[in-house]
């Protein structure tokens, strides 16, 4: 599965990973 660690989520990113299964993790600095 693609997992994602970023700073900052542009809503329209996070969609489209969590359709192709993948995990967003929000890391905020």
């Amino acid at each position: 599965p693609i997992k994602i660690i970023t700073p900052y989520a542009s809503e329209s990113a996070i969609e489209k990973v969590k359709e192709a299964g993948g995990e967003v993790v929000l890391q905020l600095y």
